[in-house]
């Protein structure tokens, strides 16, 4: 699946535009190891959801991945591969997931204050998220979403839960209460069909625009 050598790109919460890397190595447990700058280091964290881009010719292959280990001293990421599947969750998906690494706020009864997330997959329809929040069972709560640049307000509930060792993870279905939630999610949404491939190019322009200069 990757070529050692390769250079790729690495989506990240941290930054509206991708990380460039470079593929190491793979193993047959689906992990891929990637080489970044040593300055780019201190943005990462042991499974932060990231978003792995490798061009195949002209053709962009997009890959779910998540954080499994951080080599400082050698500007390295061991990256986990995984798999979008339709059948997850046991539920029949009316709405295409895309793997995100995207940040949000959450407010909710069981949350003192305010909670942090992490979304690793989105779909019009849900979300799944790490948090180290505990959110109620089947009841609403608040989900402040930080995507392209904007943030859409958004209800959700939690319909499936998975305790970790150092976070919960949750799948998430939207609950849209008003027009401008529905509005901001397909405009998003839809924009997920071609984003990877358009910010690698805005990027790859404005790098050359500038190393022309």
């Amino acid at each position: 699946m990757f070529k050692a050598g390769t250079s790729a790109y690495l989506f990240h919460y941290s930054k509206n535009y991708p990380y460039r890397c470079k593929i190491e190595n793979e193993d047959e447990n689906g992990s891929v190891g990637i080489s970044v700058s040593k300055v780019d280091l201190i943005n990462f964290a042991q499974i932060d959801p990231v978003v792995l881009c490798c061009f195949d010719k002209d053709d962009l292959k997009i890959h779910s991945c998540y954080i499994e280990n951080i080599e400082a001293k050698m500007s390295f990421l061991e990256l986990k591969v995984e798999i979008l599947d339709s059948n997850e969750w046991n539920e029949k998906r009316n709405f295409e997931r895309y793997s995100v690494s995207l940040y949000a706020d959450l407010r909710a009864s069981t949350i003192p204050k305010r909670g942090i997330a992490l979304i690793k997959n989105i779909s019009y329809s849900g979300m799944l998220i790490y948090t180290k929040s505990v959110l109620p069972d089947k009841e609403e709560f608040d989900i402040d979403l930080y995507a392209d640049k904007k943030v859409i307000f958004l209800k959700a509930r939690a319909m499936r839960s998975e305790k970790n060792v150092n976070y919960n993870e949750y799948g998430l279905q939207i609950v849209y209460s008003n027009y401008g939630a529905i509005e901001g999610m397909k405009q998003y949404v839809e924009s997920l069909k071609v984003f990877h491939k358009k910010v690698i190019q805005d990027f790859e322009n404005a790098s050359s625009f500038s190393s022309n200069k």
